[in-house]
């Protein structure tokens, strides 16, 4: 059987690789918990350097998992695709089981 939604696999295969780190799905944890964050917010509970979070920022930005919404000096980013929390959600409780 066909899944349709599944004939991109280069495109699912780059959204995979964004979320293949742990930092990144802890920023959309917190970006999913908190709504609208700017990067001193996400540093202040991650412990990674500014320049690495930032980093990680544009990963996921670029894959299109977070949007980017300027606010004055600070941008804010938020979940750009929220079904991914439930999704992770069920990869996790799959894992747990395995």
């Amino acid at each position: 059987m066909k899944h349709p939604q599944l004939n991109d696999h280069q495109t699912l295969a780059a959204t995979l690789k964004a979320l293949a780190h742990p930092v990144r799905l802890e920023i959309l944890q917190l970006a999913a918990d908190n709504g609208p964050m700017h990067a001193g917010q996400f540093n202040a509970v991650i412990a990674v350097s500014k320049q690495d979070l930032h980093r990680h920022l544009i990963v996921l930005r670029d894959e299109g998992l977070l949007l980017v919404q300027p606010t004055g000096r600070t941008p804010t980013y938020e979940l750009a695709q929220p079904i991914i929390i439930p999704l992770l959600a069920a990869v996790a409780l799959a894992t747990a089981q395995a």
